[in-house]
């Protein structure tokens, strides 16, 4: 259960301070579901899952979809569908997601891209993605250089670009 009006406060960081015409305030939400996977070989995995949302104002939606994914030491990678089924035009969409990883000695690089599919355009977009290219540095066992870029594009943010390095050192 989520109180939006209570999650989303400026009273822990102004982080969390939100637009009401995006989050009303008086939402509450239920959620509860499940998920089942099986992994083949120890390495292909394919899983299943479902949500039921229950909001007090944007009612509900039923979420639900799959996942098949391979993963070694050195190389990962896989391949998502969802659907979110609800009764507003916000709640109706497919999602799709794709990523991809793999190590190179001390050197790793991923990807990882996601799409949501509105029935309907919500502010004249219909598809929103996300894009992100990220990477990292093992100079010793103890020292790693890591960085990450992310694009995006979706109903609240236009256009939207991120970018995070960081230097970590395991003591």
């Amino acid at each position: 259960k989520v109180s939006y009006g209570d999650y989303f406060t400026s009273g822990t960081t102004s982080v969390f301070k939100f637009d009401p015409a995006i989050i009303d305030p008086r939402e509450k939400l239920s959620t509860t579901g499940g998920e089942v996977s099986y992994t083949f070989d120890g390495s292909v995995t394919l899983s299943a899952d479902y949500k039921q949302h229950r909001y007090d104002i944007a009612g509900a939606a039923d979420y639900f979809g799959g996942r098949l994914s391979y993963s070694s030491p050195r190389a990962g990678f896989g391949a998502a569908y969802h659907r979110m089924d609800g009764v507003t035009d916000r709640l109706k969409y497919d999602e799709y997601r794709a990523d991809a990883a793999k190590k190179f000695g001390t050197l790793d690089l991923s990807a990882d891209y996601f799409i949501v599919r509105y029935e309907a355009a919500i502010d004249g977009i219909r598809d929103a993605y996300a894009a992100v290219l990220a990477g990292g540095f093992d100079f010793t066992k103890l020292v790693r250089l890591a960085a990450d870029v992310e694009y995006a594009r979706n109903p609240f943010y236009k256009e939207d670009v991120r970018g995070l390095v960081k230097l970590v050192y395991d003591f």
